[in-house]
């Protein structure tokens, strides 16, 4: 939303609140990867929209993980049915 307003670093801001967030949770808990990948994602949008590319890739390469990761159990999930 923060993005479609122009509002960059205020979406920014946010994002890194829903990092620290996701860091913080129960770490004997799986993390929900649908939810890293989108704030991931959304945060190298923002951070290119800004023109900060090479901090964007760190976003880009960790969503990337998680969706290798999501391929892995849905690869794991198929040979068991």
């Amino acid at each position: 939303m923060d993005a479609k307003l122009g509002k960059f670093k205020l979406g920014l801001r946010s994002n890194y609140t829903a990092h620290v967030l996701a860091a913080d949770l129960d770490e004997s808990e799986p993390r929900n990867l649908d939810y890293l990948i989108a704030i991931n994602t959304q945060t190298a949008y923002l951070l290119l929209v800004v023109n900060k590319p090479l901090e964007a890739l760190d976003f880009i390469l960790a969503a990337q993980r998680c969706c290798y990761k999501l391929a892995d159990f849905q690869k794991i999930g198929d040979k068991e049915d």
